[in-house]
């Protein structure tokens, strides 16, 4: 009898390359089109020796582009001028001004430089990236973590100290967890032991809110939603239905999922590193919120899309393929996520626990380890490097101005 695996097993690792080709493909276009190139109407102005022609009143940014360069400029400029008041108060220090009646002191000059970075960092973190620049989230909170750094609010130990290894150990595990589970197939098996059994769309889209949250609430939120994403697209297209209530469902199910417990977000992660709750004890305390926020999420999703949910309409019978996996790999997979759930919830520390098991994931004969590290999302570990950093910088200036 043939030893070799079945051909889905063969080819299940060969998919989960493709497919994580074509999402990269995406993204760059995405990027190239966004950002990264010059826009269509830009090179249509150009002629071929890259001058400029006589529709160059046409190529002119808008009004709006104008107004967002120049408060990008505005607020660089402010953070450069505030991250050298220290250096100019220290200067200053020596030379008697009579008309100033309380003199700043240096520790004024860090608290306000503090406070200036500290406000510049979530800015640019909360709009996504600085306008009219390249700079992330991720550059924006290593920028801040350097300034905080570089006009002395924080010493270099000072910001070692402040990075909470716990949790960026822990993401990485549950990072390199996922991303085993994805690339064997597993979330390929849920998809399609999903669609054999909901055959009205009020049922698929209570199905996918509930592997949604149930996934997110043990793993990372966000790897869930790229893992979980692509299957939802395809399976939507297959059944010829509207895929917008179906794809809401995933990014509200997992964060009102991801809730649940402390290994659900990085949020969650922070504080339960902080606060030394027992992963039992935070799960006890918030699953009924997660549970209520997903029956919230079916119902809000189905009152909205009535035409969609709210009909007696049933899915026409589809014939797929059988699914596409590597069996090895799925069962070691699930079993290491089992085992680390029962660690977790018998009060060992998280963060040993998963990066231990996302190493012993790693420990394998068929999957390349750099497939694994490409679905690691490395810019995200690297912003809350820089965050700690940050705040610990407010933190540090306040307390020394008070």
């Amino acid at each position: 009898m043939s030893n070799r695996p079945e051909a889905g097993e063969r080819s299940g690792l060969v998919e989960a390359e493709t497919e994580g080709r074509q999402r990269s493909a995406v993204s760059n276009r995405a990027v190239t089109r966004g950002d990264v190139m010059p826009s269509v109407e830009t090179l249509s102005c150009q002629n071929p020796a890259g001058k400029q022609d006589s529709c160059e009143s046409e190529c002119r940014p808008p009004s709006s582009g104008r107004v967002t360069t120049a408060f990008a400029a505005t607020v660089l400029v402010v953070m450069v001028i505030v991250a050298v008041i220290p250096l100019g108060i220290d200067a200053a220090r020596n030379i008697d001004f009579p008309v100033m009646v309380k003199p700043l002191t240096l520790g004024d000059g860090k608290a306000i430089a503090a406070i200036t970075i500290f406000a510049g960092t979530y800015l640019v973190i909360a709009i996504g990236k600085l306008p009219g620049y390249r700079l992330d989230r991720a550059g924006a909170a290593l920028l801040g973590a350097s300034l905080m750094a570089a006009v002395g609010v924080v010493s270099l130990d000072q910001a070692y100290r402040a990075i909470d290894f716990d949790t960026i150990t822990l993401l990485l595990g549950m990072m390199i967890v996922v991303a085993n589970l994805r690339l064997s197939g597993f979330f390929r098996l849920v998809n399609n032991w999903v669609v054999t059994r909901a055959r009205h769309p009020f049922i698929l889209l209570t199905a996918i809110v509930m592997v949604a949250g149930s996934f997110s609430a043990f793993l990372v939120n966000d790897t869930v939603c790229l893992a979980v994403t692509p299957l939802v697209l395809g399976l939507a297209t297959r059944l010829k239905r509207d895929p917008v209530p179906y794809l809401l469902a995933i990014p509200l199910a997992s964060n009102v999922g991801s809730t649940a417990t402390i290994t659900g977000n990085p949020q969650n992660m922070i504080i339960g590193g902080l606060s030394h709750i027992p992963y039992g004890t935070f799960a006890a305390t918030l699953w009924p919120v997660a549970a209520v926020g997903l029956i919230l999420t079916v119902l809000l999703i189905a009152l909205i899309y009535r035409s969609e949910f709210l009909s007696r309409e049933r899915f026409p019978a589809v014939v797929g393929s059988a699914p596409r996996y590597h069996r090895p790999l799925v069962i070691k997979s699930v079993l290491v996520t089992l085992a680390m759930v029962i660690l977790f919830f018998a009060g060992q520390p998280v963060a040993k626990v998963a990066i231990t098991g996302g190493a012993l994931l790693l420990l394998t004969r068929k999957l390349k380890p750099g497939k694994v590290y490409h679905e690691i999302d490395w810019p995200l570990l690297l912003m809350f490097v820089g965050l700690f950093i940050v705040v610990t910088g407010l933190e540090t200036a306040c307390c020394h101005r008070s």
